[in-house]
């Protein structure tokens, strides 16, 4: 209640760590790409969203995930309103994150310029996209 004084327990929790590596649609490994996490709840801090950009060999590494089931993407995210997702398999992953625990090994899909063109004009002709 307002005015209340009294002992405030603060719980903190370890991040996880997520690896891995980028490929093209022609198994060729992506550099420079974006690699980020979103919450599936749509809690996110303001202050820092987990993400990283793959090295030469297309490898990349994310620390301080918080628990729960999160997406890992290599693209720009973006879902149709009935909750699918337009993009070709493994270019968004889902995981159920554990506290301080260690994900390694992904293999995600990144999508060259032409590819994420024709997925959003896809999902633009839908007329239902919904952009997170």
């Amino acid at each position: 209640k307002k005015g209340e004084t009294g002992p405030v327990t603060i719980q903190l929790t370890k991040g996880a760590t997520i690896s891995g590596t980028v490929y093209d649609g022609e198994n060729r490994t992506v550099s420079g790409r974006l690699v980020r996490v979103a919450y599936k709840n749509g809690q996110y801090n303001r202050y820092y969203r987990p993400t990283a950009v793959t090295d030469e060999e297309g490898n990349f590494t994310i620390t301080n995930v918080r628990p729960g089931k999160v997406w890992v993407i290599a693209t720009e995210a973006l879902l149709l309103f009935d909750g699918t997702s337009p993009y070709p398999e493994n270019t968004i992953i889902t995981i159920d994150v554990k506290e301080n625990s260690i994900i390694d090994g992904l293999r995600l899909r990144g999508l060259n310029h032409v590819e994420r063109r024709a997925v959003y004009e896809y999902a633009k002709e839908k007329s239902r996209t919904n952009i997170w």
